[in-house]
């Protein structure tokens, strides 16, 4: 039993339930629970309170007010810990709740103790997301600091149709398929693992709204003329715009021209040291051989370059011509590839293709 200081608390406590009591039909145990209290049975109140949260039938409206006494009749029974726990799940539901003026300072202390809780903590907040294709309605869970929901409810009503129940369980985020209907008007419920609907969503005179997608219109189908089957037409030619730039033919001819320019220049270099070395040969007596020796080194490199320049200038001119070829699109031209090779001595170029 309690002592007479928790007599007005409790009292207080029924006060507030009337205009709860007032909007909606009881469960049977919150009324047991309520006519304990009045006759100081805690014991008793305590169990009905419980029994009633089992039910799995109360809404939110409901469920605060359990919470609430739970909250009460264990402080006044010396359960600190479930006293704050009830007061949290009431806070949690209802932020704004407070104690009447005169609830006394055991109470008052649990209740403050909860809401310490809550400043840093968000209380339970949920919202929902709709799909018309197909059709499916989920809940999302943006806030359930103390895990009280447990899954999702929906009740849809179609014109022309019976209502339906549709239930899922999940957590963050809880999905379910919608059955088919032009407009489908749906009550959304959170519950906890008991049933119980701890937050309510749509419903009159705002009903959450799902409509069937608009079908996408008719694509048109164009009849065709049945005749021969047209003759099949060769394929554009790439232009050379359109061509990369390694395939010009005009920049490999001008490497070519470039290349055959040089080696002309030092063929000509090597024929005049040539003549040089003659005329010193001739007139041995006024040079010494150290100078024969030097022009005769000279002309050696510039015919080597004359005749690297003529050799390179020759196979530009041959990648020129193949690639004048593929440019103009003649079907025995369709794969050249070009490659430098190194031989003993010197070099060539490799040319593989379809010729």
């Amino acid at each position: 039993m309690v002592g007479r200081r928790a007599i007005p608390s409790l009292l207080l406590a029924l006060a507030l339930t009337l205009v709860v009591r007032a909007a909606h039909a009881d469960n049977e145990h919150l009324v047991a629970a309520r006519h304990a209290i009045e006759l100081l049975d805690y014991d008793n109140a305590r169990a009905e309170l419980d029994k009633a949260l089992a039910t799995g039938s109360n809404g939110p409206d409901e469920l605060g007010e359990i919470y609430l006494l739970t909250g009460i009749v264990t402080s006044s029974l010396g359960d600190g810990a479930s006293a704050v726990k009830a007061f949290e799940k009431l806070l949690a539901l209802s932020p704004k709740a407070k104690l009447v003026a005169g609830t006394s300072p055991k109470i008052r202390k649990r209740f403050a103790a909860a809401a310490a809780y809550f400043k840093d903590h968000s209380p339970l907040a949920v919202t929902t997301e709709t799909s018309s294709a197909p059709p499916s309605i989920a809940l999302v869970i943006q806030s359930d600091p103390l895990g009280m929901v447990a899954g999702a409810r929906v009740v849809v009503s179609s014109t022309g149709a019976p209502d339906q129940t549709l239930s899922g369980s999940g957590s963050g985020r809880i999905a379910i398929a919608l059955p088919p209907g032009r407009r489908l008007e749906l009550r959304v419920y959170a519950v906890d693992d008991a049933g119980n609907r701890l937050v309510e969503l749509g419903g009159a005179p705002s009903p959450i709204v799902v409509e069937a997608a608009k079908p996408a219109p008719a694509a048109s189908v164009a009849v065709a003329h049945v005749g021969p089957a047209p003759k099949s037409q060769p394929k554009p030619r790439a232009t050379s715009a359109q061509r990369p730039l390694y395939e010009a033919w005009w920049l490999w001819g001008a490497c070519a021209l470039a290349s055959s320019a040089g080696a002309t220049y030092f063929g000509f270099a090597a024929r005049s040291e040539g003549t040089t070395l003659q005329q010193l040969e001739a007139n041995s007596t006024h040079y010494n051989f150290g100078q024969a020796e030097d022009v005769l080194a000279t002309a050696r490199r510039d015919a080597l370059l004359a005749n690297i320049g003529f050799g390179v200038a020759a196979g530009l001119a041959v990648v020129t011509g193949l690639f004048y070829i593929k440019g103009r699109g003649r079907d025995d031209a369709r794969s050249i590839a070009v490659a430098p090779a190194v031989l003993p001595g010197g070099g060539a170029l490799a040319v593989e293709g379809s010729f």
